[in-house]
């Protein structure tokens, strides 16, 4: 059943998030976000999200800007947006080419 399945990775995300995995962390924040696994929480979302970019999480920042120009979770901050995908641009460029 995909709900028990969902509900066993979002456990398995909180726990590599306990054990400091930025992928862990990261993909909790979509779980949250997505309310899978669990209820809708967009403050964890939030949450997973900004740790993991601070920690240079190429999606996770992508994530936050998403949250910061829709107002979700949030108040809408278009230079947080800015920042974020400055930093979104930096490392592309320093990977060399733009994540597929």
């Amino acid at each position: 059943d995909i709900a028990a399945n969902h509900g066993k990775a979002r456990k398995y995300f909180e726990e590599a998030a306990e054990q400091d995995s930025i992928d862990g962390l990261a993909s909790l924040g979509v779980m949250c976000y997505q309310g899978l696994g669990g209820p809708r929480d967009l403050r964890r979302a939030h949450e997973c999200y900004a740790e993991a970019a601070e920690r240079g999480h190429f999606q996770a920042l992508v994530s936050l800007a998403s949250m910061y120009h829709n107002g979700e979770g949030v108040q809408k901050c278009e230079e947080t947006v800015k920042s974020l995908m400055q930093i979104v641009e930096a490392l592309e460029k320093e990977a060399g080419a733009k994540p597929e």
